[in-house]
């Protein structure tokens, strides 16, 4: 024992890849996004009906998904699962890589869309959830041009590959220059 405490570990190599993982992955993201659960309601003693309640079940993420390979019996690490990820590898990583992006990120999206669109999540959750894990964005469009009320004046938004140049007015507009990045 040093100093500090206990000596740590280095880590041991990265978990060996398996063909199986990408089955797996598409196998775990395809869920159903929701429960029913039945609600009995009684009286004296006996169901007298059921009430069903739709629930909906967890949202698979890659975090669930390493806990659930680690269930089944692989020592797979979150590190690993994402260096996999980087298309960078070889050709097995790019499989698992591509099985992610085009399968079971669709999947997830699929689920979290269902899910919201019941009303089984909080919107405001929902939207959130929906912008960062998704391709979905939330997009505001802003008119930047017009008059500025009752006054007659102009506002000219201008932007140009040649700054220095001057522009024409007719002394009633606002000039402002769009500068690109790195020009200022």
């Amino acid at each position: 024992m040093g100093k500090r405490g206990p000596k740590k570990g280095t880590g041991g190599a990265p978990t060996k890849y398996k063909e199986e993982f990408c089955q797996e992955m598409i196998e775990f993201f395809d869920m159903e996004p929701f429960t029913d659960v039945k609600i009995p309601h009684y009286k004296d003693g006996k169901v007298v009906w059921n009430d069903i309640k739709r629930m909906p079940n967890k949202l698979p993420t890659m975090v669930e998904f390493v806990r659930h390979l680690n269930r089944e019996g692989y020592d797979v690490g979150y590190a690993t699962v994402y260096d996999w990820l980087n298309v960078k590898h070889a050709s097995f990583k790019k499989k698992f890589s591509e099985t992610f992006t085009c399968i079971a990120k669709d999947l997830q999206k699929n689920g979290l869309l269902q899910n919201a669109l019941m009303g089984l999540y909080n919107p405001l959750f929902a939207k959130f959830t929906a912008i960062n894990i998704t391709d979905m964005v939330d997009k505001k469009e802003i008119d930047h041009s017009g008059k500025i009320a009752g006054s007659g004046v102009n506002i000219v938004i201008v932007t140009s590959d040649q700054p220095d140049q001057p522009v024409e007015t007719n002394g009633r507009e606002i000039v402002l220059e769009a500068v690109k990045a790195g020009d200022a």
